[in-house]
């Protein structure tokens, strides 16, 4: 039993013993009230019992995420209990990529905050065992959880990516998906030979590659800069990773790494020629991408269109001047909603589905360069395979100017061939702006 249902039988046992109280009011003769009073005594203990169960399960719960499990290594185990503080927070004076700096320069003291910092990532589950790298020679540092944090908010530069399913971090260069085909199932007839068909099967190899990129700031800049200055290296570094993670599942990158709308995907092709188009007539062409998906025996759960798409839209008015996507929910004949202003990310919904925006969809296809594209897409389809990121930080490169070179990298697989009907997108001269 959950805390929830514990809590509803104790909602339950008040009512009662409250309806008992006002029973006793109404009682006639003693008999009656002193049965009455039974009753509201045995609620009333049901109460208390309840109550003391509750806080009980509270003070396990409390117990719970108070205190971790402790690391056996190396005889440097710290625990961690209730709310204390992660050796690298925000503003709270160490700094992370100094301290990469300063302990390979030797300082014991960087090497410290470094290794409780790696023990920390570890028991929160943010670094695989497997992988941890030690921090003698700063070799290799799992990003600290604010910095991750300030990078970019969750999904602001990658929202197509953010949506496909992750398996977990790659342990190989190429991942091998087994996809069978063509067994069938037919009606028995009585003594007769069983329907005998042998399945086709195939795979799909999911190429992982590296992600990578670097900055390159001055010592005197670490050493003498402003109070949280990291943030900014690790703000730059990190839009651009997830930029181009986006990208790669858009429009693919590598030759075997196919994006939603990359020519070789195999996904449902919807092809919108017009010279003259109107938003209406680009709805039908999503209801047309949604039945595709759907026939595959899939669920779309998702339109993705860039920020431009969007505000054709969102511009839209009838003969009367009144906007085909409404501001709330319930607009008379609206064609959708609006409920969000952002810029990337979820904005409103058409035909039910929600709307994502993603502006690393391009804006340059077709003959004229002057085309963008519409996904929509049962999400639970895509797949992908990505580590967490992991910096670098080297000041012996450039060791004659000063300069230090902070890196960073991970690794990603995906692939939208494993389902590529689950997948519809929308091109052609139709959606030109």
């Amino acid at each position: 039993m959950n805390i929830a249902e514990l809590r509803a039988l104790y909602n339950s046992a008040v009512t009662r013993m409250n309806d008992a109280e006002e029973a006793i009011r109404s009682a006639e003769g003693l008999e009656d009230v002193e049965a009455r009073i039974a009753e509201a005594n045995d609620t009333k203990a049901e109460v208390t019992r309840l109550a003391d169960n509750i806080k009980a399960y509270e003070s396990i719960e409390e117990a719970r995420s108070a205190h971790q499990p402790v690391s056996l290594a190396d005889n440097k185990t710290e625990i961690r209990v209730g709310n204390e503080p992660l050796t690298y927070e925000k503003n709270n004076g160490n700094d992370f990529f100094v301290d990469a700096i300063r302990a390979h320069f030797g300082s014991s003291e960087a090497r410290e905050r470094l290794s409780r910092h790696n023990e920390e990532m570890r028991a929160i589950g943010r670094v695989d065992e497997t992988r941890a790298v030690s921090t003698s020679n700063t070799g290799g540092l799992v990003i600290p959880q604010y910095l991750t944090n300030v990078m970019v908010a969750p999904g602001k530069n990658r929202p197509f990516a953010d949506l496909f399913q992750d398996l977990g971090t790659p342990t190989t260069q190429t991942i091998t998906i087994p996809k069978l085909s063509g067994a069938a199932v037919a009606v028995h007839t009585e003594n007769a030979a069983v329907q005998d068909t042998d399945p086709t099967d195939a795979t799909e190899d999911v190429k992982v590659v590296a992600y990578a990129g670097k900055v390159t700031v001055s010592q005197e800049m670490l050493d003498l800069g402003m109070v949280g200055q990291e943030q900014l290296y690790a703000n730059i570094l990190r839009q651009r990773y997830d930029e181009e993670v986006d990208k790669a599942v858009v429009s693919g990158d590598v030759a075997g790494r196919y994006g939603a709308l990359s020519a070789s995907a195999d996904v449902n092709a919807v092809t919108y020629t017009d010279a003259t188009p109107t938003v209406a007539e680009v709805y039908a062409q999503i209801a047309t991408a949604i039945a595709a998906v759907q026939a595959a025996n899939a669920t779309p759960d998702v339109i993705v269109m860039h920020p431009r798409r969007w505000g054709t839209f969102a511009a839209a008015v009838d003969t009367s001047g009144r906007p085909l996507i409404g501001i709330t929910q319930g607009y008379q004949n609206a064609l959708g909603t609006l409920d969000n202003l952002a810029p990337v990310g979820f904005v409103g919904n058409l035909m039910g589905l929600p709307v994502i925006l993603d502006a690393n969809i391009p804006v340059n296809l077709g003959a004229g360069t002057n085309e963008d594209a519409i996904i929509v897409a049962d999400s639970s389809k895509l797949l992908k395979w990505e580590s967490t990121p992991v910096v670098k930080v080297d000041d012996s490169t450039k060791l004659d100017t000063m300069s230090v070179i902070i890196l960073l990298y991970g690794y990603l697989g995906f692939t939208v061939g494993a389902h590529s009907d689950a997948v519809s997108v929308i091109k052609g001269t139709g959606l030109l702006v």
